[in-house]
């Protein structure tokens, strides 16, 4: 016989689910590069901060947006520029730019 759970438990199992998969940590990252290639310019650990704020209107603790910009420059993503400046390698502005471009191709072929 099968178990039917409520509305209430399937959506907590799947936020539990969610959060094992990392994706909160994957999309705070993906912000945190999309920020500095919008910016064009190496920001602050401050600065990165509010630009999550007024752009999403989350506002993450300190020690979260850290463990972020930390994988970033693990991965070789950001580097260092100066004390509390991060900015996008060569690498990640080319793949961003990249994207745009075919998020742009797309919307001409798909509205013409």
């Amino acid at each position: 016989m099968a178990t039917v759970f409520s509305k209430e438990i399937a959506a907590l199992v799947h936020h539990v689910e969610l959060g094992k998969a990392g994706w909160w940590e994957k999309s705070i990252r993906q912000l945190v590069v999309a920020g500095l290639w919008l910016a064009s310019a190496p920001l602050s650990t401050k600065e990165i901060s509010a630009y999550l704020e007024s752009s999403t209107g989350t506002l993450l603790g300190r020690d979260k947006l850290d463990r972020a910009i930390d994988a970033l420059v693990g991965e070789g993503t950001l580097i260092r520029t100066g004390p509390e400046k991060h900015g996008l390698c060569q690498k990640a502005i080319s793949e961003m730019n990249e994207h745009i471009k075919e998020a742009e191709q797309l919307e001409q072929r798909v509205y013409g």
